[in-house]
């Protein structure tokens, strides 16, 4: 092992306890669980304490001290990616504080950015007067369908379903999809032509109609599953294993001049969901094109002197951002902790998150009072916690 990461990985231990990492090490894996947990409530229970105090639900920007950083509006996947962060602070803990909070975020949502008329939901709210809304944009509406099922699913609260389910039966849910099922049912010369569209809003509905699914059962919701996933590995993967950002019209990639690019970050995304959608029932012909989203994330953008994964690259393999994202780590340590509990190619995967780690530990984490940073220790600023609370999850889940 490199002594980039003992380290690192020495330097933890001491700080973070100890009750059952050194299984963990014996295992080959650098996060044990009793490590995984404490550091997911470092993120989520600041959260949980201020709002509390401050009797106020709405979720807030906060500095390296915790101290709120005045912003005007609530953006909906914000307020959405904080009920999940409570969530799965319910489900680590079993306290009714963080499920208290959750009902509440959740209420929120519904109440000040939820549209009864029309099922939709405003993409923000401003924070002092809450008539004052934006438009309904499809990525955020995904993270209020994902919210939602989560919500549902650790309260068994029925409006919580009730409003899940309306969103799901939008009719404009994300163009991706809409192209996806209009190329289901038509010939290809019927295909709705839809300009520029962007895979983040689709593969972010994927996971939330995944969440959907779960609660649910709904053999409906499990079709639409299919139609993303076939959609995705019929007309959006291209030949080089990975998929745009931006398309043009159906399939075609946009135009690198045009500011098209290859989010690194999500092919991991991508490859995470489908991996979980096959443990669900997808066909295992998904896990062939996850490996292979896995395998070009690796060969464009991994750097292994230091452990991380660069951000963007055109389509010709050449890196264009090579600075790593605090998120796209996370996600990477995601996968990799879901390969190694799987049982999935563990010797390269425990490697690869032991590296990984090392490198969020010298740039991402707080060692002197927990939680992530949105860039590095000295950018001041403090993410909800969806990416790395989804993370420490991975490792908290029981796969056997």
């Amino acid at each position: 092992m490199k002594i980039t990461v003992i380290i690192p990985w020495v330097f933890l231990f001491l700080l973070f306890g100890h009750n059952d990492d050194a299984l963990a090490e014996t295992e080959g894996s650098i996060l044990s669980a009793s490590l995984a947990k404490s550091q997911m409530m470092q993120i989520i229970t600041p959260r949980l304490d201020w709002a509390m105090a401050n009797n106020n639900y709405a979720v807030q920007l906060f500095d390296a001290d915790w101290k709120v950083v005045p912003n005007d509006s609530i953006a909906l996947y914000q307020q959405a990616r904080q009920v999940y962060i409570f969530a799965k602070g319910f489900e680590a803990t079993n306290d009714n504080r963080y499920l208290t909070a959750m009902i509440k975020s959740a209420d929120l949502m519904i109440d000040h950015m939820y549209d009864e008329s029309t099922s939709n939901w405003f993409a923000s709210v401003n924070r002092s007067n809450t008539s004052l809304r934006s438009q309904s944009k499809e990525y955020e509406t995904a993270f209020a369908l994902f919210a939602m099922a989560h919500a549902y699913d650790a309260s068994k609260e029925k409006r919580y379903l009730d409003k899940a389910l309306a969103t799901w039966m939008l009719s404009d849910l994300a163009t991706g999809f809409l192209i996806a099922r209009s190329k289901e049912s038509s010939s290809a010369e019927n295909i709705i032509n839809s300009g520029t569209w962007s895979t983040n809003a689709l593969m972010h509905l994927f996971e939330a109609l995944l969440a959907l699914h779960d609660v649910t059962k709904s053999g409906t919701v499990w079709q639409d599953i299919e139609t993303i996933a076939s959609f995705v590995s019929t007309s959006l993967i291209q030949e080089e294993s990975y998929i745009a950002e931006y398309y043009e019209n159906v399939n075609q990639p946009l135009a690198i001049s045009d500011g098209g690019y290859v989010e690194l970050g999500h092919q991991i995304e991508w490859a995470y969901l489908l991996h979980t959608a096959v443990d669900k029932g997808l066909d295992t012909r998904y896990r062939t094109i996850a490996n292979s989203l896995v395998e070009y994330a690796l060969m464009v953008g991994w750097n292994d002197s230091e452990g991380s994964l660069g951000g963007r690259a055109d389509y010709s393999r050449n890196l264009v951002e090579k600075q790593p994202v605090w998120w796209a780590q996370a996600e990477f340590m995601k996968l990799n902790l879901y390969f190694i509990k799987r049982k999935f190619d563990t010797t390269q995967s425990k490697y690869l998150l032991s590296s990984s780690y090392s490198f969020i530990v010298n740039r991402f984490l707080d060692y002197k009072i927990g939680g992530w940073f949105l860039s590095s220790r000295e950018g001041k600023r403090r993410p909800v916690g969806y990416h790395p609370v989804g993370m420490y999850s991975e490792e908290l889940i029981e796969y056997y």
